[in-house]
C-alpha cells in the first residue's frame, strides 16, 4: 500500500513493480528503524520509520522519509511472511 498507487496484491505484481521502479532510480542511501514489534498468535506487526536517498536515472538525488507498518504472517512451514506492507511519506507533497 504505497502512497499515490493502487494497492499491488501477489507476489509477482509486487515483483514487477520493484523490477520497472529500479530501472529509473537507485538506491544511494536506505535506513530503516523499527520502533515497534507486537503481536498475537500467527501474526505481528512491525512499525517504524524510513529515510531514502534515491538517484534517478535523469535527474539529481531525490530524499524522502517517512513511517512504514508491516503485518506479518506464520505461514504453515513456520516461515515469517509479510502479509500487508503501508508505507506514508512524511514530506509534504506537491
Amino acid at each position: 500500500m504505497l502512497p499515490g498507487t493502487p494497492t499491488i496484491v501477489g507476489r509477482a505484481n509486487i515483483a514487477k513493480l520493484m523490477e520497472e521502479a529500479w530501472k529509473t532510480v537507485k538506491p544511494k542511501r536506505v535506513r530503516f528503524s523499527t520502533d515497534e514489534v507486537f503481536g498475537v498468535g500467527n501474526m505481528a506487526v512491525t512499525v517504524g520509520t524510513y529515510r531514502f536517498t534515491l538517484q534517478p536515472a535523469d535527474g539529481e538525488e531525490v530524499e524522502d522519509e517517512g513511517r512504514f507498518m508491516l503485518l506479518w504472517s506464520l505461514d504453515g512451514e513456520g516461515v515469517w511472511r509479510v502479509a500487508r506492507d503501508v508505507t506514508n511519506s512524511s514530506l509534504p507533497t506537491g
